[in-house]
């Protein structure tokens, strides 16, 4: 099968799940009520529940150079800008006062370290994030692609992306 057909398929299959938890993450509609009809003061009044987690995009969470380690000899004369390696934080909804700390997943996209961005699994990261996830501290993390770059330069990125995750984890709030 050639590769540009299993990442079709493999797309296909993260938007499916990307769909499924979205509408996991919706609230399920109310049964209609006989009772009088709520006005508009009161509803204004009512105060609402904050389920949206907050998501920051682009955090920097470590820099290298394109020749760490590189399969490609590298032609361009610009190849010597530094890459950096960013993560997307989605963290939970919380009540005034509450500074209990979470327990934090990494969320890193599939791709076979060849293919993917992070952006491809904001809606996980939001999910986990959610009370209906748990309301947990959610990154999604890139990393540096192969052919371009050898493994292990892939599992090194992820692994410091829990680093700065380790190292920052009282200014988000982590466990």
């Amino acid at each position: 099968m050639p590769a540009s057909r299993n990442r079709t398929i493999a797309a296909f299959i993260l938007t499916l799940m990307a769909l499924q938890v979205a509408a996991l993450a919706e609230p399920a509609p109310t049964p209609q009520s006989t009772a009088a009809p709520t006005t508009p003061a009161s509803y204004a009044a009512t105060p609402k529940p904050q389920h949206e987690p907050s998501y920051t995009k682009g955090i920097v969470y470590a820099t290298r150079t394109s020749s760490q380690p590189s399969t490609e000899p590298e032609t361009d004369p610009t190849s010597d800008k530094p890459i950096e390696l960013k993560l997307d934080l989605a963290l939970p909804a919380r009540a005034e006062g509450d500074t209990s700390l979470r327990p934090c997943v990494v969320v890193i996209h599939g791709g076979g370290w060849a293919a993917g961005q992070r952006e491809d699994v904001e809606l996980f990261a939001k999910f986990f994030a959610s009370r209906d996830g748990g309301g947990h501290v959610a990154a999604s993390v890139s990393y540096r692609l192969a052919p371009q770059h050898a493994w292990p330069a892939q599992i090194i990125d992820c692994a410091d992306a829990v680093r700065y995750l380790r190292n920052h984890a009282s200014e988000y709030g982590i466990d």
